[in-house]
């Protein structure tokens, strides 16, 4: 198979492994979080925060299928029956947490929380930058589905956030937030480019040199590494491709991929579990309870968040019906 070859059938394909690609993601996203534990042997994840910027690149794709699909109510519904219920969970649940921590919350706070408003230092505590950014981004999606359509838009984006992030006196959280906007574009702008072979060679060869930049100078988390995506992407869809033609006839290949693309079809109760217990480990005794607290509580508040969100998803379609 010739290299014009791989980079159209990704360009065109991709969704075909998107839960295992998301699975990747999710786990690369438990290790790097799991740094909370301090301990040497996991500085190795460190660099797994890249979990997010391929979450990022899929939705951008993955959005513009639902949105030239769909009735522009029905996308917002779906989207927001989808992301809205487990982030109130989530926000109820930390601040609960932080406020047996000792912090006093305002019933003004509270409603930050849940609103989402904390992130946008309105009131509340902030605690979590990726699904307030997620919903921004699907609110202005029409918008953004009609600006990049064009390379040179893309690149005024890129820029523009490149600026702002080395310019101003960002707070962590912010700084993720706008750092991630270019490379959500990016997966709008390669939805448009799809049957450009040509577009998708040279988006992964410039995606391949920041990661290898960024590697090279052990830049991990950086502007910079989230525009790594598309070629790690790359590099996981031809595993994908491999292990998927595969698993019919291995058993052991069977279970590894099946095992991933569960991570991926959870990956939003995943996610938000992984919040809330990284927020009850942050002051939990020495690393090692901290790991083992992290890892447990995760799988538990998973579970239990999946039953959660199967309920509500049912209830909506039932009232669809």
């Amino acid at each position: 198979m010739s290299a014009i070859t791989v980079f159209s059938r990704c360009g065109r394909e991709i969704l075909k492994y998107k839960q295992w690609l998301m699975g990747v993601a999710m786990i690369l996203v438990i290790l790097c979080h799991s740094q909370v534990t301090r301990l040497p042997f996991l500085k190795v994840f460190a660099p797994g925060m890249i979990g997010v910027d391929i979450f990022l690149f899929l939705s951008g794709y993955s959005l513009c299928f639902s949105y030239e699909k769909n009735a522009l109510p029905v996308f917002y519904k779906r989207r927001f029956s989808r992301i809205v219920p487990l982030y109130v969970i989530m926000a109820v649940a930390v601040s609960v947490i932080i406020t047996l921590q000792g912090t006093r919350l305002s019933w003004f706070g509270w409603i930050c929380n849940v609103t989402s408003l904390s992130y946008y230092c309105v009131g509340g505590v902030q605690f979590d930058w990726y699904l307030s950014v997620l919903v921004l981004f699907y609110l202005l999606f029409p918008v953004l589905f009609k600006l990049v359509r064009s390379i040179w838009i893309w690149l005024l984006f890129l820029l523009l956030c490149a600026g702002l992030v080395f310019c101003l006196d960002l707070n962590e959280l912010h700084e993720c937030a706008i750092a991630r906007i270019p490379v959500f574009c990016l997966g709008v702008l390669c939805y448009h480019k799809r049957e450009d072979t040509l577009f998708y060679f040279y988006a992964w060869l410039i995606s391949s040199v920041c990661l290898l930049i960024g590697v090279f100078l052990k830049m991990p988390g950086t502007f910079l590494m989230d525009m790594a995506a598309p070629s790690l992407l790359l590099v996981l869809f031809i595993i994908a491709e491999i292990l998927f033609k595969r698993k019919e006839n291995n058993k052991a290949v069977s279970l590894f991929y099946d095992g991933v693309e569960k991570f991926g079809v959870y990956s939003l109760p995943i996610y938000v579990s992984n919040i809330i217990t990284f927020n009850i480990c942050h002051f939990a005794g020495s690393p090692w309870v901290r790991l083992v607290l992290y890892c447990l509580l995760t799988a538990v508040f998973a579970w239990l968040l999946a039953l959660a969100d199967k309920m509500i998803q049912n209830g909506i379609r039932n009232d669809r019906i």
